[in-house]
């Protein structure tokens, strides 16, 4: 995770997924942001008032990408070592919102 942005004025990209939220501008970079409750087929975000902006910068066909995921609100931030973090569960593919194809889809397709 990179940081934890208040909510802030995100642009709607047309021909997107549901899940794409749209972009924001982070001091200069364009950052694409999702709402995984929609990509998991969940109602979509409301915005409430602890209604924040996770900036993480994920590894996505070997090339590192950063976005922004709508969450409902943060508590606490907490720092781990590498050797505290378990590896994940296998997903079954049903399960996994989408696929680098679909993202790369989502996040080309403004053109």
């Amino acid at each position: 995770m990179r940081e934890v942005l208040d909510f802030t004025t995100i642009t709607e990209i047309p021909r997107t997924p549901d899940f794409m939220s749209g972009v924001i501008n982070l001091r200069g970079s364009v950052v694409p942001v999702v709402d995984l409750r929609l990509a998991w087929k969940c109602r979509k975000t409301e915005k409430t008032r602890n209604t924040c902006i996770v900036v993480v910068e994920v590894l996505m066909d070997n090339e590192s990408t950063v976005i922004g995921a709508l969450a409902d609100s943060v508590e606490e931030v907490i720092d781990l070592e590498p050797d505290q973090i378990q590896p994940r569960p296998a997903l079954e593919p049903t399960f996994a919102p989408t696929s680098s194809r679909a993202w790369e889809s989502a996040t080309t397709s403004s053109s």
